[in-house]
């Protein structure tokens, strides 16, 4: 009588995992992954073994201020939560997260630290948002956008893939380069930068300063560089160009 008892409560709490139901408390987040057909089985709910087949999702322009629950979406590849009201964003259970496009929110923090498969960060026009994300950390990282936020440092030290960085307008103070071999194009506008080194990018082709306090500039050598914009950057006395064989006419 006890083993059919113990055999019955096994596959009640069996059934129990199974159908393990996702928190989901902002109702249009909640509402959106319904409508994306995330609710395989149709009773209304996201259940945490539907959660775990989703690799790509994208709830943009939804109203979400929420994102409790995305945490049970282990298997996400690539998300999209942008031009939404969202203030914390939480993904570090996301493992597998390579492309990341969360810009124009209301973040205030983000937490990405596990999330080393990361390629494109996207999280650009949250003004309220201090970056402090250890990009060195993340070394498949092609894309990095963090314009109009709050990022006072970024060092991105040998990530080989790196080809584009957006920080315009961030209050950037100081940037490591070393070692980005593939970097191509700089959108560094609006900052705080008095020293930057740019030597050692033998692909870049773009450099946006303009509107810098930057006083040293090495870019002699850089063969592949096209466009130089250092607009208002008053502290620059001189400019070595030497080797810049295919530099256009520079923007001062």
């Amino acid at each position: 009588m006890k083993l059919k008892i113990i055999f019955f409560q096994l596959i009640i709490f069996s059934q129990f995992l199974v159908a393990q139901v996702v928190k989901i408390p902002d109702s249009n987040f909640k509402r959106e992954l319904l409508t994306k057909g995330v609710d395989i089985n149709n009773n209304g709910e996201i259940e945490v073994s539907e959660a775990k087949q989703v690799k790509v999702l994208y709830v943009d322009r939804q109203n979400i201020s929420s994102l409790v629950g995305i945490e049970q979406f282990t298997n996400l590849e690539e998300f999209g939560c942008y031009y939404n009201d969202i203030r914390q964003l939480d993904l570090n259970n996301l493992t597998k997260l390579k492309m990341l496009y969360a810009m124009n929110n209301q973040l205030e923090s983000i937490n990405i630290d596990n999330c080393l498969a990361l390629k494109q960060i996207y999280i650009h026009n949250n003004p309220n948002l201090y970056v402090n994300v250890d990009f060195k950390n993340y070394k498949n990282l092609e894309e990095i956008w963090v314009d109009n936020t709050r990022t006072p440092k970024i060092d991105v030290s040998n990530l080989k893939h790196l080809k584009q960085i957006h920080a315009e307008n961030c209050r950037l103070k100081e940037l490591k380069l070393d070692g980005c071999k593939s970097l191509e194009s700089l959108f560094l506008n609006k900052n705080e930068l008095t020293t930057v080194d740019f030597k050692q990018l033998p692909l870049i082709n773009f450099i946006g300063l303009s509107y810098n306090p930057v006083e040293k500039v090495n870019i002699k050598q850089l063969k592949k560089l096209v466009k130089f914009n250092c607009v208002d950057c008053y502290g620059i006395k001189q400019l070595n160009t030497s080797g810049c064989e295919n530099l256009e006419p520079i923007l001062w």
